[in-house]
């Protein structure tokens, strides 16, 4: 299954179809790619930080019972 982490309703409803779990292990990809930080955007750095800060903290919200 996939959602799209920015989003906490994408990721709401992705635990309401998977079901109750014993374990989460959040792991989120961007299609950004790995490049050297000077050649970061700010708009790339907040679309990262939406993914692997929020999307984490989303995750957990709608996963626990």
């Amino acid at each position: 299954m996939v959602a799209d982490a920015r989003g906490e309703a994408d990721v709401a409803a992705l635990f309401a179809r998977v079901g109750e779990l014993d374990h989460l292990v959040y792991t989120a990809g961007e299609p950004q790619g790995q490049r050297p930080l000077r050649d970061l955007s700010l708009d790339a750095a907040r679309d990262l930080f939406e993914v692997r800060f929020w999307g984490a903290i989303a995750a957990g919200k709608h996963s626990a019972p």
